[in-house]
């Protein structure tokens, strides 16, 4: 072969191999890795440990907690109890339901093993003393990849925590280390109610926490006696979840850091957080 098509040839043998790379990915995006973790919103499920699909009864979600994960949701609400003195995840009654929390953070650290550039937050309902809660983020493994903040610093970036793989946030309402990376919720978020009835009731105003505080949940879900599919699939659409979430951040002037709800496999959560992060705060 000579002539124009060798050289064709020639060219295609010299490039191949050499196209350039896939831009990196922080959450599933390029845009969200400059951004502070303070600036990127997060799907997250309440009650996240109390889900159908492990048999618990009345559950919150339909979903265990790694198949909540590998749908795309990155943030856990989880509840923690001291049972007999292992830390231990139940919802209020642990007869409906309960698993012990150093394997259900095995599962989130085992996520993390396979997906490498992703960063998650975990809140938790504790009712235990931090000794006990990190005592199982120890054994889980996970304890390693949380995330280790001070007042008054600056949060890292995605890609910063993804470099070091420190990939995950903690925080608790109650007994939380003074500093480290076993935080006190409310000196770092701010959140909206968490008990509504009917979807019309969902509201804005603070209610947890200083509005000052660098992170904002916005809850978004029925309680009416327990959770319902049926519930969420009538409010975690676009037009009703999307109305909240936009009437919350104008109201407030707080970029919406995470959206909380029951039965994340009903509606348009993550277009919805999808929505807010390609508009940035």
């Amino acid at each position: 072969m000579t002539g124009p098509a060798w050289s064709l040839v020639l060219v295609a043998l010299l490039t191949a191999g050499c196209a350039p790379p896939e831009p990196h990915l922080c959450n599933g995006h390029a845009a969200l890795c400059d951004r502070r973790l303070d600036q990127v919103a997060f799907a997250a499920t309440h009650n996240a440990m109390s889900n159908a699909e492990d048999g618990w009864l009345a559950p919150n979600q339909t979903w265990s907690v790694p198949h909540q994960l590998e749908a795309g949701m990155r943030g856990l609400n989880l509840d923690v109890y001291d049972m007999d003195g292992v830390a231990t995840l139940c919802h209020g009654y642990c007869e409906l339901g309960s698993a012990p929390f150093a394997d259900v953070l095995a599962d989130v650290n085992g996520f993390l093993d396979d997906h490498p550039d992703d960063v998650l937050l975990i809140t938790l309902e504790s009712y235990v003393p931090a000794a006990l809660a990190t005592e199982a983020f120890e054994d889980s493994g996970l304890a390693p990849r949380m995330i280790d903040h001070d007042a008054g610093e600056a949060w890292p970036t995605l890609a910063e925590g993804i470099a070091a793989d420190t990939r995950v946030a903690v925080w608790a309402s109650d007994g939380a280390a003074p500093s480290g990376a076993y935080l006190d919720q409310w000196s770092d978020w701010v959140d909206t109610a968490y008990h509504v009835e009917r979807g019309e009731d969902f509201p804005c105003e603070p209610d947890r926490g200083a509005l000052e505080n660098p992170f904002f949940n916005v809850n978004h879900f029925i309680t009416d006696p327990i959770a319902s599919a049926e519930d969420a699939a009538e409010v975690n659409t676009a037009a009703v979840l999307g109305e909240h979430v936009d009437r919350c951040w104008q109201a407030t002037g707080h970029f919406p850091n995470q959206v909380l709800v029951d039965f994340a496999d009903e509606g348009d959560v993550l277009d919805i957080v999808a929505g807010l992060n390609a508009r940035g705060p």
